[in-house]
């Protein structure tokens, strides 16, 4: 079978996105103008996911410094399993380098599921965290990749095959994913399919799958309840950040700008409907993981309560700074 392209995938997304009936911002402005609401809409919250796109709105890899030799297994070997909520867990890699990246467990009382599965170098921090929390890992049941890049797929294979383990993606996804580079037998085998706008419920816990393309094309954002010592919260992933793309230009990459905008634009507002008050992302240093468990040990409420605003704001960033990327190509 002729493989398609990634350009091509990326292409067929968007016509289906705006075929959806996706709003797009109409008020484009200037790039200096979006730039300055992406960096009051970071504030000191989300600085990091500021500095990690909005430079790059012309070159993904703009500002990035080559990975030292050792920066993969020290960001492996640093890892810390913590438990975050009474049933929300984070299993993935320290935030010592750009490229860690985020795996978080929600314990619904009828089994796990894990959210992103980190690179294949590193999947075992998901068992061995697990284990170290008091958790089984014979009990995940389902695993949500948000994006098909290497970095968040890695480990579903291994976990699917040894403990049957179901995988969710989006069909754009599982396109996109056996497309791109990596080992065949690393990807995951198809199981279920997201759609837009579903709803998982596995035991005390509500998943809702929301399909947010412009960082890949089926990009998968998710809203769910978990549990505190102060009661239920609602928490928010976004579940891809960065500009790449695929390799389009030109007219194509505008579009993509304003894909990745109305997404965001979209998501804000399902934050604000279902009052989301905790923001998670699939890399540790975009919502400042290890600052955040260092300060759980230190006060007493908890620091990944925010609030809703800026669980929007962090949205707001990410939608401005796209909207940057539209006016410096127009």
């Amino acid at each position: 079978m002729k493989s398609i392209s990634t350009i091509s995938v990326f292409a067929a997304a968007s016509l289906a996105f705006m075929a959806s009936g996706a709003v797009f911002a109409q008020d484009e402005g200037n790039v200096a103008d979006h730039f300055r609401d992406a960096y009051a809409a970071a504030g000191t919250d989300h600085y990091n996911l500021f500095n990690m796109i909005c430079p790059r709105i012309e070159n993904s890899s703009a500002g990035k410094i080559a990975t030292p030799e050792n920066a993969r297994s020290e960001s492996i070997d640093r890892a810390i399993p913590m438990q975050v909520f009474d049933n929300l867990y984070y299993v993935g890699e320290y935030s010592f380098w750009e490229s860690s990246a985020s795996a978080w467990v929600v314990d619904t009382g009828e089994g796990l599921v894990l959210i992103d599965a980190l690179y294949p170098d590193s999947g075992h921090l998901i068992e061995s965290g697990l284990e170290t929390l008091g958790l089984d890992p014979k009990d995940i049941k389902y695993i949500v990749i948000g994006h098909g890049h290497a970095d968040h797929y890695g480990a579903a294979r291994e976990l699917q095959d040894k403990y049957g383990a179901e995988v969710l993606m989006a069909e754009p996804e599982w396109e996109f994913m056996s497309n791109g580079r990596g080992e065949p037998d690393t990807k995951p085998v198809k199981d279920q399919v997201i759609e837009d706008g579903q709803e998982l419920t596995l035991g005390n816990t509500t998943f809702r799958f929301y399909i947010t393309p412009g960082h890949t094309p089926g990009t998968v954002s998710t809203i769910f309840n978990v549990q505190g010592d102060d009661g239920e919260h609602v928490v928010a992933q976004w579940g891809g950040t960065g500009f790449g793309f695929g390799g389009a230009e030109g007219d194509e990459k505008i579009e993509w700008f304003r894909t990745y905008a109305a997404s965001a634009e979209r998501f804000e507002s399902l934050v604000r409907d279902q009052g989301a008050d905790v923001m998670i992302a699939n890399h540790p240093g975009l919502d400042n993981t290890y600052e955040k468990h260092a300060l759980s040990e230190t006060i007493s409420s908890n620091p990944w309560v925010i609030g809703v605003e800026k669980v929007a704001n962090y949205i707001q960033t990410a939608q401005s700074c796209a909207l940057a990327g539209v006016a410096a190509y127009k």
